[in-house]
C-alpha cells in the first residue's frame, strides 16, 4: 500500500504498439523491466528504504496457495483410454508424468470441441494443428525454432513453459520433469497443464482469423487465448465432454495455474511482451468460463478492462509494493505498522459508507488460541472480530506476508470491516451468500484505493494500492476457498474471485 493517491483509470486497450508472438512465460523467469513513468522523480535507494511515505504491497512472483488433494487416478475422470505418445510428439529424455492421462485426453477433447463449436463470421473453422503438440523434455533436439533459430533449446522451452509456432502450425510444451508444468501438476493437479494447453490453442485460432502479424497488442492476443482456456474448462467442468469430466477442484487448480503465469508487479501490460496481471488473466478466464468461445472471438474488437500495473513512484518500485510489516526494521521515524494504515483506510471508508463511525481498530496476536474477547466472531482461521477490534493471528499471516506481499493483510482485515458494516445495516444474507457479499464488497474498497472514480469527497486517507496488491489478494481468496462445491462453507474460489472482481470493477453499486 501507498500513502499517495493513485491517479491512475481503468486501462483501455486502445493505441497500443504491436507485439511479438506471445507464450506463456513462466512467472520466475526474467520479465520485462518494471515500468516507472518518466515524469516520477526518483529518490536515492537510501532514501527509498526510509519506508515512511510508501507503505505499498505485491509480490514479484506468483506465491503458490496450499495445495489441494490431488487424485492418486484419473480412472474416474477419463471416459477414453488413452497414453501421450497417441496425442503428443514425445521428445527427450521421458518417464511417465503425473498429468500425462488428464493431458492426453485433453487435447483430444480440445480438437473434438473447436471441430464443433469455432467458426468465424466468414466461415473459417477448425481444421486441426498441421505441427500437431510437442510434449519435449531434456536432450530434445528437434523443437521448432519458429522463425529464429532452425530449432529452439530445450533450455529456452523452460523459460516459456509453453508456446504456440503459427509457422508450423505446433504447440510445444514443456515436458521435464522439474518444469512449472509437472511442479504445478504434483502439488495441485493435472488440470493445471491441460488449462495451459487449451491457452495455446487460443494462440492457434488466432492464427486462422488472421490476428498473429504483428498488429494485435500481446495483451489482447493472451486476454482471448485465456478466454478460450476458460470456455474449454467451462464446457469440460458442466459435462459438455464426452471424452473426460472436471470438477470444481479442477477450477481451482486451472486459476492457480494462470496466478502462476501472470506478470510480475509494476510490468505495463502494454509492454511488448505483456501478459497481464494475475486479476486480468483471472478475469479473462472467467469470461469465457460464463460466456463461452463465441464472447471470446470478440474479444480483440471489445476488449475487457485492465487494471493499472506500474509502479507510479521510484519509491513504490524500490520496494517492489511492499510495506513493512511492523516497521521493526525500518528507521524512518514515520513508519507505520501495515495494520495501523490499512485499518484507518477501512474505518474512514466503510465509516462514510454507511455515515456513522464504524468504531474499530485492528492488532495482532500471537497466535489463534490468544485471541480471546467476549462475542468473538471468528471470520476464518486467522481472523476474529471482536467488540471495536479486528484481531488477526500473527503466526499465519507473517510467512505469507513475506512469500506473497502486504495486501493480503489488507484483504483480511478489510473482512472484519465489511462484516461489522453488514451487521451494522442488518443485511439478511447468511452462509455462502453472506461470505460472497463480503467478497464483493472488499472489492469496492480495492476499487476505491485503486481507481479512485466516484470517490468520496470527505476522505483524506491517502493510502493507495501498488502493482501486484489484486493479485495477492486473490491468492489470500483461493486460500481461504471451498476445495469443492461439497464443502459449501466459504464459496469456491471460481464464486470468490467473481465476487471480488465484481467489487473491484463495479463499485459499491455492483454489490447491493
Amino acid at each position: 500500500m501507498r500513502r499517495t493517491v493513485l491517479l491512475g483509470l481503468i486501462i483501455t486497450a486502445t493505441a497500443c504498439a504491436p507485439a511479438p508472438l506471445a507464450v506463456i512465460r513462466e512467472a520466475s523467469t526474467t520479465p520485462p523491466p518494471a515500468a516507472i513513468p518518466d515524469d516520477v522523480e526518483a529518490t536515492s535507494p537510501e532514501d527509498a528504504g526510509a519506508g515512511g511515505a510508501d507503505e505499498s504491497a505485491t509480490a514479484e512472483s506468483a506465491a503458490e496457495p496450499e495445495a489441494i488433494e490431488v487424485p492418486e487416478s484419473d480412472e474416474d475422470r477419463l471416459m477414453v483410454d488413452v497414453d501421450m505418445a497417441a496425442t503428443f510428439e514425445l521428445q527427450g529424455e521421458r518417464e511417465p508424468r503425473s498429468y500425462d492421462r488428464l493431458l492426453a485426453a485433453s487435447a483430444i477433447d480440445v480438437e473434438e470441441w473447436l471441430a464443433t463449436e469455432f467458426v468465424t463470421p466468414e466461415g473459417i473453422q477448425w481444421d486441426g494443428l498441421r505441427g500437431g503438440r510437442i510434449a519435449a523434455g531434456p536432450g530434445a533436439r528437434d523443437i521448432p525454432g519458429c522463425g529464429g533459430a532452425p530449432v529452439t533449446a530445450y533450455e529456452d522451452l523452460t523459460l516459456y513453459v509453453a508456446f504456440y509456432c503459427p509457422i508450423d502450425d505446433v504447440i510445444v510444451l514443456d515436458d521435464g520433469p522439474d518444469g512449472l508444468l509437472e511442479h504445478l501438476s504434483r502439488e495441485h493437479g493435472a488440470a493445471a497443464t491441460a488449462v495451459v494447453l487449451a491457452h495455446e490453442y487460443g494462440h492457434a485460432l488466432q492464427e486462422r482469423m488472421g490476428l498473429l502479424d504483428g498488429s494485435v497488442p500481446t495483451i489482447l492476443l493472451e486476454q482471448q487465448a485465456d478466454c478460450v482456456a476458460g470456455a474449454w474448462l467451462g464446457r469440460a467442468a458442466s459435462g459438455g465432454s464426452n471424452v473426460l469430466q472436471l470438477d470444481e477442484s479442477d477450477v481451482r487448480t486451472s486459476l492457480i495455474a494462470i496466478l502462476n503465469v501472470r506478470d510480475p508487479a509494476g510490468v505495463d501490460q502494454f509492454e511488448p511482451n505483456g501478459h497481464g496481471s494475475g486479476f486480468d488473466r483471472i478475469g479473462a478466464f472467467q469470461v469465457g468460463f460464463e460466456e463461452g468461445l463465441d464472447t471470446c472471438l470478440t474479444l480483440i474488437d471489445a476488449p475487457l478492462d485492465l487494471m493499472p500495473n506500474r509502479f507510479l513512484s521510484y519509491d513504490d518500485y524500490v520496494r517492489g509494493g511492499n510495506a513493512p510489516y511492523d516497521c521493526a526494521f525500518d528507521p524512518d521515524p514515520a513508519c507505520r505498522p501495515s495494520w495501523e494504515f490499512l485499518g484507518e483506510d477501512l474505518e474512514e471508508f466503510w465509516s462514510l459508507v454507511i455515515g456513522e463511525p464504524i468504531g474499530l481498530t485492528s492488532s495482532p496476536a500471537p497466535g489463534r488460541a490468544s485471541i480471546d474477547c467476549p462475542r468473538a466472531i471468528p471470520l476464518n482461521d486467522i481472523v476474529t472480530l471482536c467488540p471495536g477490534e479486528v484481531v488477526f493471528d500473527e503466526t499465519a499471516v507473517l510467512p505469507t506476508y513475506d512469500e506473497v506481499g502486504d495486501f493480503i493483510l489488507g484483504y483480511l482485515l478489510a473482512l472484519g470491516w465489511v462484516e461489522e458494516t453488514l451487521a451494522r445495516v442488518g443485511s439478511p444474507a447468511v452462509s455462502e451468500d453472506r461470505v460472497l457479499l463480503s467478497d464483493c464488497l472488499i472489492g469496492a474498497w480495492v476499487s476505491d484505493i485503486t481507481l479512485g472514480l466516484d470517490r468520496d469527497p470527505a476522505r483524506t486517507s491517502t493510502v493507495g494500492t501498488s502493482p501486484g496488491d489484486l493479485d495477492e489478494a486473490l491468492e489470500m481468496i483461493i486460500r481461504l476457498s471451498d476445495p469443492s462445491t461439497a464443502t459449501d462453507r466459504s464459496g469456491t474460489a471460481f464464486d470468490k474471485i467473481a465476487a471480488f472482481r465484481t467489487g473491484v470493477l463495479g463499485g459499491l453499486d455492483a454489490c447491493v
